[in-house]
């Protein structure tokens, strides 16, 4: 009985360290993936924009519209740049959003791996007389012990 409790640790243990592993793996290939989409996407995003307002400036110039000094003209090429810059910090905090999800999912499935390891080796330890209710049969009292199913009698 020992010995298959004790295989049964052992196994259990080197499947949650596999599993473990496995899971730290995985999330690290999604979080790095997942960044480089980020990145991706805010480069995407400043080109669209200063695209936009090249087009904007360039329509401007053949309205004969004068770009310099204060007014509508720079205004809306300022703007048009303030909401790129705006929509690239969107993307990259929602990107670190998504990698600390893929983080917090893959930290919750390790410990529920280490619980149920836990699990395992506690009911091996039933098993084996280690835990759970004293009984004068068990085999992890000496004999003779003073500690019964009524509990301590030593001191009655």
């Amino acid at each position: 009985m020992f010995m298959l409790a004790l295989a049964a640790i052992l196994f259990s243990g080197a499947m949650t360290g596999l599993s473990i592993a496995s899971r730290q793996s995985a999330a690290k290939s999604q979080a790095q993936a997942l960044k480089e989409q980020g990145t991706l996407r805010s480069k995407e995003r400043a080109k669209r924009t200063k695209a936009l307002a090249g087009k904007q400036k360039a329509s401007f110039l053949q309205s004969g519209i004068s770009l310099t000094g204060e007014g509508t003209p720079q205004a809306l090429i300022g703007e048009t740049f303030d909401v790129g810059l705006e929509d690239i910090k969107q993307i990259q905090k929602n990107t670190g959003r998504g990698v600390s999800n893929i983080w917090s999912k893959a930290r919750s499935g390790m410990l529920s791996d280490l619980g149920g390891f836990a699990m395992t080796v506690g009911m091996a330890g039933v098993g084996m007389g280690l835990g759970g209710a004293a009984s004068a049969s068990s085999p992890a009292l000496p004999s003779g012990s003073p500690i019964g199913t009524g509990g301590i009698t030593a001191f009655s």
